[in-house]
Parts: structure tokens; sequence; C-alpha cells
């Protein structure tokens, strides 16, 4: 079962009362214990589907609809631990930002992912849902938010997002996202991503300690999380970059993890897969989320998956689902 850190809502009690809410009433209503808030540790995790419901819980409760976005600010580098040490000890931010891509199961062990993009003069940092969560839209709001405070701690006063995309819709009124980032926020959008110059990437940290980032990285814990992403899932972040660009081979994964096609067949064969099935489960998560999440069409939907037409990705959908993509989004109520 996907899973997350309780160390990613730090504050949510706190934010909880801002609003005149009691915490241990949006704490049932969200199906946990009315103690829940009060009594986790940083080490307790809880299921992916179960944040959100939590987060939206405190969304509708405290009449918030930014609830997560809202939270993300209250984040710092402490929630990481370790980790966080590491990327305040990188010499840059781009080594900051790999550090965190790199060790992301350290807080997020399964179901998320995060990548970063450069692509001439702007950069971003996306935020993937890989598990089967079928809504995420309060977690989306967070995790951005999280990575903009975290971009604010690394770089300093001289930081400022140039946009911030979502892939659900909005809520309604976008004023509070445009305060909470600073920068222009846009939905329905095919990535969740943090949108910024890419010369903001070689900027350096204040009073970081290359050679303490250096001592740290031996770490167990550090050491241990790198074993913890399997090839599997790697391939899964790859297709979910490489299907809107129409470059989405095996041959072209391949090469992004330097190394052979066959080795990579052969990698993933021992994993009880393929890149054919990786790639239709991972088409599978992508239409589901989509189509409940945002209003983008069907026949955008079908080619931002790679299908040669709208008929072929209605052919396979109901083979997944049992029901055409749009009778599918209706009975979902969207």
């Amino acid at each position: 079962m996907d899973k997350v850190r309780f160390t990613s809502i730090g504050g949510i009690i706190e934010l909880i009362r801002e609003f005149g809410v009691d915490p241990a009433h949006v704490s049932k209503k969200a199906g946990f214990s009315s103690t829940v808030l009060d009594a986790y540790s940083p080490a307790d995790y809880v299921e992916y589907n179960d944040m959100e419901t939590l987060l939206q819980t405190a969304a509708d409760m405290t009449a918030c609809p930014y609830f997560g976005a809202l939270l993300g600010t209250r984040q710092d580098l402490t929630m990481l631990g370790l980790l966080g040490h590491v990327m305040q000890h990188s010499p840059d931010i781009q080594a900051a930002l790999v550090e965190m891509i790199d060790h992301a199961t350290m807080q997020v062990p399964s179901g998320a992912a995060l990548q970063l993009k450069t692509a001439g003069e702007y950069s971003s940092v996306l935020y993937q849902v890989t598990g089967k969560q079928p809504v995420v839209t309060q977690t989306n709001e967070l995790s951005i938010s999280i990575c903009n405070r975290f971009m604010a701690i690394l770089c300093g006063s001289g930081w400022s997002a140039a946009e911030v995309h979502f892939t659900h819709r909005e809520h309604g009124d976008i004023a509070p996202y445009r305060r909470i980032f600073g920068a222009q926020v846009k939905f329905n959008q095919d990535e969740n991503r943090l949108i910024f110059r890419s010369d903001i990437l070689k900027k350096s940290i204040t009073k970081s300690n290359p050679e303490l980032r250096d001592i740290l990285k031996t770490h167990p814990d550090l050491v241990q999380s790198d074993a913890n992403n399997s090839l599997t899932e790697r391939i899964e972040q790859i297709i979910r970059r490489t299907l809107p660009t129409g470059a989405c081979t095996i041959e072209r994964s391949a090469s992004l993890l330097s190394m052979h096609r066959r080795t990579l067949h052969r990698r993933l064969q021992s994993e009880g897969t393929s890149f054919s099935e990786v790639l239709q489960n991972t088409r599978k998560k992508i239409a589901a989320e989509r189509l409940r999440n945002s209003s983008i069409s069907i026949v955008q939907l079908a080619q931002y998956l790679g299908y040669a037409d709208n008929s072929a990705f209605t052919r396979s959908f109901k083979r997944w689902y049992g029901a055409t993509p749009q009778q599918w989004r209706n009975k979902m109520g969207k």
C-alpha cells in the first residue's frame, strides 16, 4: 500500500485551529481516531489515500479549499530529518534538489515521485503520483507548496517561482494560490510542477559545508534509501515524463538509464514485469487520474497517453475499467 510520513503535515493542528475548528473533529470525520494528530511520531506512516482524505476533510471543515497549499507554507527542511541537513550543506541548488529527488523514498516510500526537468531558460520540479490514488487534489497542492517552501529556504530572499502548474481543476478563486506561491498558478495542466529560471540551479547555498554533506551521505539511512527504488518504479517515472513527448519507447528509457535495451528487458523480467506491462499500467493510472481530477477532453487525453487515435484509447480503457472513458467519468461524477 502506498504511504507517506506523517511529518509531511507538520503544523496541521495549529492551522486547523486558526480557522476555529477542532482538529479532533477533523480527525474523526476523516476516519481517524480523535487523537491521531496529537499522538503520531516522526517515524509513523499513513496510507496515501488516507492522507488525501484527511487533508480534504480539513479543507471542507475549515472552508479553505486551498488548505493543502497553505499547509505547505508551514513546512521546513527539518521535516526531512537527515536528508534536510544534506540538502542544506549541498554546494548549490541543483545539488540540493538532486539529493531530495534521489532520496524521496525516505519521505514517500511509494505512490509518488519527484523529478527535476531542465529545458533551456526554465527548469521545474515535477511531482507525479505513481500509485493508485483516485483523488490527489490536496496532496498535489501540499507537495508543490512544500517544494516551493524548500526553494525559498535554500535560495533566500532571491527566490521567486515563474509559474505553478496543477493537473486537477481549480476549486474556485485562484487569488489565494497566487498569494501562496507568489507566481501565476494554472490548473488542468499536463503535470504538477514548480517552474523557475534555470540560472537558479547554479545559485550557491549560503553557509553550506560540502565536507559535512559528504559525511552525512554515508549514513545507513541514506544508503538504504538508494536501494529502495525498484527499476519498475524508475521506468514508470520515465514513462510519465516521456509519454507526452511521443518518445516513450524502451530504447529511450534504456538510454536515459544508461543501459542497453536487452539489459533493461532482463532486469525488468527479474522483477516480474516488462516494459510493455509497465507502460500499460502507467497509462491506466494516468487515465483514471486525469479523468477524475481534471477537465481534460477524451481526445486530448488519448493524445497525451500516446495513442494513435481516440478509438484505440477507448478500447484500452474499456478493457481496464469495463466502460468508455466518458461513461467512467460520468459515473465518477465529473
